[in-house]
């Protein structure tokens, strides 16, 4: 094995781009996002300082708008000019606003959208008399109309949003400062600020708020540094290997197979473990000593304690990582096949490695069982100076159990004499069409789901949300599903429909779908346990499944038809006639799953759409039709789309109405087991030999 490792770690130290992943990257990125974020911060001060903000007053009220805005430059120069002798006194007023200096000059145009539009102005004030405004919304009490003034700019440019946002604060000033004056032309001496003022104290340290902005993100860019530095060793370590024919001859030397892999996982973990040092190392030398100058309080939240807690937080996780890097390098063929899914191990890593994004995930809860999620909210909390060192423990026993896991599902990738010669790769290469496709698909899926979350993140908030869909189903799942069909010359109908269900079948969705929704709902909840949701994200949610001035009938095609064609197709049709044949039943559900979870992006909602994807997988392997499942999946959004038109909510039914739909879902499973026709083409589980040698077949086994 010493001598395996010895030519391993040779190789590693030939391969210059793997000494720039491993090595010059680490060292470079840490500075560079610093000094970056830095001089971002020092030209946006800059900016706001030397900016002079164009605007223009239009309206019936423009003079009135034109005394406020003179009253708060008055207001700001005395504000300037008394700053320094006011700082000592012993009863200081309140604060009104933050105008240091006034830069703003008015612009007089006939078309001020026209000239905002134009970048000659960054805002405009429309000033709209209380007669205009009392047409625009009419209100009940004739005397409680008022005049209105309207600031106008874009907020896509940061010029124009601050220079608004910058006038709206001078113009309430000076609107208390009439209040004021009016209050003392009747008789009433009263400063508006001294009334009930508020003072908001922050308790936390410098360091804790900037080591809780960074400690967010922190495991993720661990992850993306080990699994690309990695990338270029794991990949030749078996699969390059395949690829040259010499892993035979490595085969059939004296070492034994648990020691090639013992020797190759420990070349990749040699790596993993470098970049990971490489990353405390950086923090230690640039924030603890100084090299570089750091955001205010940075320093502060890495004391000794700190940083030797995440070198045994993260120790784990880059072991972790360097067994999934050797798992694909297995499962691969050739070293291109392996750099191939290198991209969707990165996305499928990063998605869990974000978790201590969202603040309500604290350590002490479920979400210490879950790996990469688990060492993303433990830095979170070390970053913070929070150590609860019980969970840190179970957090370092979990990632390790995980990595022990992941070695050994890559030391049996080389029992496979399937997955050891190059003979299935060549057939398929030759052969082409439906035979190259398990080789493709999963690069089609990384680049679908990469497309899902462009588009998602590009599309205007204002589209209509029928445009959406459309964008989504047809444009993206179907389109997509439509490529594949036309690209590897896929048979359509075995992808739809190979078998035909039994009819017992159909009446075993009608009664499974309904069930399943309630089980869903509870998976949702318990979910939330771990992973609360804030209220405001499920009353947007409900908002988008209900927007206003759609009709019924069109919510229930694009919620209910659309999803349970398209959806269906590309998750349980391509999905599964592409991977039948290389995972069994279970796994091919389980992936079914994961993959229609994380297409839902949205992190609460992942569980529970994967609960349903893993239901529909199974419907569907068992009937050999994607057909009932895109008839439950219609049915569960359209029962779901009901119920909110009815404004039932589920979450109010009782435990023993949850007992009865899972046993109902239990029973409407089953059925469909009696009347099985199984998915074609199914790999056999694994066969276990007998006394006899004779193999006992699995009741999956086609």
């Amino acid at each position: 094995m010493l001598l395996l490792l010895r030519h391993e770690i040779r190789s590693l130290v030939r391969d210059r781009r793997t000494l720039f992943f491993a090595l010059i990257l680490p060292l470079l990125i840490y500075p560079a996002i610093f000094m970056l974020s830095k001089t971002s911060q020092q030209r946006q001060e800059k900016r706001r300082t030397e900016t002079t903000y164009t605007y223009a007053i239009v309206g019936g009220e423009a003079d009135q708008v034109r005394e406020w805005i003179h009253l708060a430059r008055e207001s700001s120069q005395c504000d300037q000019a008394d700053h320094d002798s006011s700082r000592n006194d012993e009863v200081q007023q309140p604060e009104r606003g933050s105008h240091d200096a006034w830069r703003f000059e008015e612009t007089a145009t006939a078309d001020p959208r026209t000239a905002l539009e134009r970048d000659e102005l960054d805002f405009y004030v429309e000033a709209i008399p209380a007669s205009a405004n009392e047409a625009e919304e009419p209100s009940q009490d004739p005397e409680a109309s008022s005049p209105l003034l309207r600031l106008v700019f874009r907020g896509n440019e940061e010029a124009s949003r601050d220079g608004a946002r910058t006038m709206r604060s001078a113009l309430n000033d000076a609107r208390e400062q009439v209040r004021e004056r009016l209050l003392r032309e009747r008789g009433l001496e009263l400063v508006l600020a001294n009334v009930y003022p508020i003072e908001a104290v922050d308790v936390a340290s410098s360091g804790q708020a900037a080591g809780s902005l960074f400690g967010r993100f922190l495991t993720a860019l661990v992850v993306f540094l080990v699994l690309g530095g990695g990338a270029a060793i794991s990949a030749d370590a078996l699969a390059g290997e395949k690829e040259r024919g010499t892993l035979e001859t490595i085969l059939t030397s004296a070492a034994g197979r648990e020691e090639i892999v013992a020797a190759k996982f420990l070349a990749i973990l040699g790596v993993a473990l470098f970049i990971t040092c490489i990353n405390v190392v950086n923090l230690m030398v640039y924030v603890s000593f100084g090299v570089i100058s750091m955001p205010a309080g940075f320093a502060d939240s890495l004391p000794p304690l700190a940083l030797g807690v995440l070198v045994l937080v993260l120790v784990p996780l880059a072991a972790l990582l360097a067994g999934v890097l050797l798992l694909l390098s297995g499962v691969a063929k050739t070293y291109k096949e392996a750099q191939l899914y290198l991209l969707p191990a990165q996305l499928f890593s990063v998605v869990p490695a974000l978790a201590a994004v969202l603040p309500e995930i604290q350590l002490r809860s479920a979400i210490v069982v879950v790996p990469l999620a688990n060492v993303s909210v433990a830095v979170r909390e070390v970053m913070v100076g929070r150590y609860d060192w019980p969970m840190l423990i179970v957090t370092v026993v979990v990632t390790t159990l995980a990595a022990v896991y992941v070695v050994r599902l890559a030391a049996r990738t080389l029992l496979s004499e399937r997955l050891i010669t190059a003979s299935e790769r060549d057939a398929s290469e030759i052969i082409g069409g439906p035979a190259l496709l398990p080789r493709r698909f999963p690069l089609w899926l990384a680049g679908t789901w990469g497309l899902f979350l462009i588009v998602g993140l590009n599309l205007p908030q204002t589209l209509d949300v029928r445009w959406q869909v459309l964008i989504n189903l047809v444009g993206i799942f179907i389109g997509s599903t439509a490529l594949m069909v036309w690209r590897y010359r896929l048979p359509i109908g075995r992808i739809v429909s190979p078998n035909r269900p039994r009819p017992l079948v159909w009446i075993a969705v009608l009664v499974g779908a309904p069930a399943g929704l309630i089980v869903v709902e509870t998976v949702f909840e318990l979910v939330g346990v771990v992973l609360p949701v804030p209220r405001e994200w499920l009353e947007k949610f409900s908002g988008l499944l209900l927007p206003e001035g759609v009709p019924l009938w069109q919510l229930a095609i694009m919620m209910t038809v659309l999803p349970g064609i398209a959806e269906e197709l590309f998750f349980r049709g391509v999905l599964i006639y592409a991977l039948r044949g290389r995972m069994g039943p279970i796994s091919l559900c389980l992936l079914s799953g994961v993959v229609f979870g994380l297409f839902h992006t949205a992190l609460w909602r992942v569980i529970p759409t994967g609960t349903l994807g893993v239901l529909l997988a199974g419907v569907t392997l068992l009937t050999g039709s994607i057909f009932p499942a895109a008839l439950w999946h219609a049915l569960n959004n359209s029962l779901g789309l009901g119920l909110a038109v009815a404004g039932i909510d589920l979450q109010t039914l009782g435990w023993e109405a949850r007992w009865a739909a899972f046993l109902l879902l239990a029973f409407a499973l089953m059925v469909i087991w009696k009347q099985r026709t199984l998915y074609p083409g199914l790999r056999r589980a694994r066969q276990k030999q007998s006394g006899g040698g004779t193999p006992r077949r699995s009741a999956w086994s086609p």
